[in-house]
């Protein structure tokens, strides 16, 4: 069958381009000022605050939104905002709290979206998402109000005009404020988001689309920078398999300003959300819904040990994974996150935004897709609001290290050129500069580094720490799409352990399935409810009582305080000779000690042996430094990592042979595909 085409539809839900006199138009302006001057007086009856003028002011806002809005009525609704004597500039620290009539701070239903909602009124004026990064700061932040009166808006407009309970909706991962205000107004339409990755190909992009039964795609601005050279023609050929693509605009940069929460909108919110689980009893099988969880989010597992499949997460399992990690990390509105992980991932959605969003906090994206160390250095030693909070991955953390080297290369050489230029007095011109020195300054005022998703070696462990002198180490946790964080360590520095992933975190009742497996389970509130038309694959994951099998094997403590990954039971765990092997702690040791000088990245499974069953082999990258060595050869590197194993390890855990490469293919969130590695490398005989 021929694939269809799938159609492009440019929805105005906003515009960035604003008029501010009425002889912009030339004549004929009677509706135009018409038009104002209904706005004008809708702002002087705001400023009395009385009950007629909130539904006045509602009528006028959702007129605006439920219709294709024309230049003249842009501008009346840029009037509006800017003639709003009232709504003067607050203080971003002053605490403010709206209600609406029927609501209440606490009755947050248990559910993700009254709670972000509820946030944003407690804290209308203060900074939800900053984007880029200038010369000296942060480029416009967002607000709270603005974001989710922006929200409100498209989820009123044509971007959503046919969107009903529990129709998914995919949104493009752009690391900007129209992704968030994207997803929130799917969820004030009673819809399930369906994060589409931006690191995916077409293939990637339809199976989601296919498999998720998307029919519109909303595509934000696909950049934050404002002189951004991207071409406009790259983004109208942006596909997602057969839905169709829906564009949503800029946030005006008059929507930049403080202004009042529209709270009246609260209310519609909270009626939808009675529509929404009241409707769910009724829905079939295919539906997203059943009983009191609403769905509201498909995020896409990484495909590392299988096929990508679609996991429903409700807005009462967002809420518990987002309210958890708030407390247990005690994140607050002072806080602000440097946000650089991809946004179709669970540590990247609800780690970053939702926990963040949840407490109040600012989310602050990078003018990046991916992480660049050099910008984040860079914006943690600008004078911009301090970063307090970075979540990231082994590898970012790595990179990070390595860009202090070439700083430290690029000092060396200016120190070097500036040799005998002295001052008459006999003084230095100028004070030698040390990069590592000002970015470690930066490092230790970080509150919390948080780095998952996959093991962190030993050494990086050491040298962050070191460079932090032991103020702002790495906390390590535990957790999967199915699940969201399950295990972490204490915020206490002193309580945490190398190679811990902490412990049970509040919502989460963890267990090890035998002692035969080790198996690692895990129960609560913050669980999935299903893989996405995938009943058998769902039944298949729960135990008879509840618990899902994470298909990790674990070691835990006596004392129920030190749980550890071992690694995957399909393909971490290596059976040499009737004993256990962990892959990941074969990496680990052989990292630590050879990853500072000769082994920049290492990958190990099993491979088929007669004699043993399995043994233990490795897909290595040396680093750029021993390559540059005069006496390198592949040979000799692989004679140099096989004897350090048999030197350092017991027998059973010896690599007894190394695949040499440039670098190990990684996902978008640092992991390692092994089973594809073992398919491409592997002798045929591999098991």
């Amino acid at each position: 069958m021929a694939a269809t085409t799938p159609t492009t539809t440019r929805v105005l839900a906003t515009t960035t381009t604003t008029v501010t006199t009425t002889t912009t138009f030339g004549g004929g302006n009677a509706r135009l000022e018409r038009l104002a001057a209904h706005a004008h007086a809708a702002a002087q009856k705001t400023n009395a605050h009385s009950k007629s003028s909130l539904s006045g002011q509602r009528r006028w806002h959702h007129r605006l939104a439920t219709s294709p809005l024309s230049r003249r009525q842009r501008c009346a609704t840029f009037w509006t905002t800017t003639t709003a004597k009232g709504t003067a500039e607050k203080d971003d620290d002053e605490e403010t709290t709206l209600k609406t009539k029927d609501d209440d701070d606490d009755d947050d239903d248990d559910d993700i979206l009254s709670l972000l909602c509820q946030n944003a009124a407690r804290h209308p004026n203060r900074p939800a998402i900053a984007s880029g990064v200038a010369s000296n700061g942060p480029l416009d932040a967002i607000t709270f109000a603005k974001l989710f009166n922006f929200s409100y808006t498209v989820s009123r407009s044509n971007a959503l005009r046919d969107v009903s309970v529990g129709d998914r909706v995919g949104v493009y991962c752009t690391p900007n404020a129209e992704f968030v205000a994207s997803v929130y107004a799917i969820w004030m339409r009673g819809g399930i988001v369906v994060p589409v990755s931006a690191f995916g190909d077409e293939k990637d992009r339809a199976h989601v689309a296919n498999d998720s039964g998307m029919k519109t795609c909303l595509v934000p601005p696909r950049t934050n920078a404002a002189n951004s050279s991207r071409k406009k023609d790259e983004e109208d050929v942006f596909t997602c398999g057969e839905a169709e693509i829906r564009r949503i605009h800029k946030i005006p940069k008059w929507a930049l300003k403080p202004c009042e929460f529209h709270k009246d909108w609260l209310k519609d919110v909270r009626m939808n959300d009675r529509s929404s689980k009241s409707s769910t009893s009724s829905t079939s099988s295919t539906s997203s819904s059943s009983g009191s969880l609403v769905g509201a989010l498909i995020l896409y597992t990484s495909g590392t040990t299988g096929q990508p499949k679609g996991v429903l997460h409700t807005r009462q399992s967002l809420y518990s994974q987002a309210k958890t990690l708030s407390e247990s990390w005690e994140i607050s509105k002072k806080d602000r996150l440097l946000h650089c992980l991809p946004l179709h991932h669970v540590h990247g959605f609800v780690n970053g935004i939702l926990a963040s969003h949840a407490s109040g906090a600012t989310v602050e994206f990078t003018d990046s897709f991916k992480f660049d160390s050099r910008y984040f250095w860079r914006r943690m030693r600008n004078s911009g609001p301090p970063i307090t909070m970075f979540y990231g991955v082994p590898t970012m953390y790595a990179m990070a290290l390595r860009q202090l080297d070439v700083y430290d290369n690029a000092d060396r050489r200016r120190r070097e050129k500036e040799e005998g230029y002295e001052n008459d007095d006999g003084t230095m011109k100028r004070t030698p500069v040390s990069t590592r020195a000002e970015c470690a300054k930066e490092a230790k005022a970080l509150r919390l580094c948080v780095s998952g998703s996959a093991a962190c070696p030993t050494s990086i462990l050491d040298q962050w720490n070191a460079l932090t002198e032991n103020q702002s180490p790495l906390l390590e946790r535990y957790g999967m799409t199915e699940i969201g964080m399950a295990l972490s360590q204490k915020l206490d520095f002193a309580s945490r352990v190398p190679g811990s992933v902490g412990e049970p975190l509040p919502n989460s009742e963890c267990m090890i399935l035998d002692e035969a497996t080790n198996e690692l389970l895990v129960k609560g509130p913050g669980i999935f409810k299903e893989y996405w038309n995938n009943s058998k694959a769902t039944k298949e994951a729960f135990t008879s009582d509840g618990h899902f099998k994470t298909g990790d094997v674990v070691s835990v403590s006596n004392d129920k305080k030190d749980w550890r990954i071992v690694g995957r039971a399909s393909v971490d765990v290596l059976k040499v000779g009737g004993e256990k092997v962990s892959a990941l702690e074969i990496e680990a040791r052989v990292l630590e000690g050879l990853g500072r000088t000769v082994l920049k990245e290492v990958a190990v499974f099993g491979e088929a042996d007669e004699h043993y069953g399995e043994r233990a082999v490795a897909i290595v990258a040396p680093t750029d430094e021993y390559k540059s060595t005069a006496n390198f050869s592949e040979n000799s590197f692989d004679d140099e990592v096989k004897a350090w194993t048999r030197q350092h390890l017991t027998s059973e855990k010896w690599i007894t042979k190394t695949y040499v490469v440039e670098s190990i293919p990684r996902n978008a969130m640092g992991k390692v595909n092994k089973k594809s590695l073992k398919a491409t490398f592997s002798s045929p005989s591999a098991s």
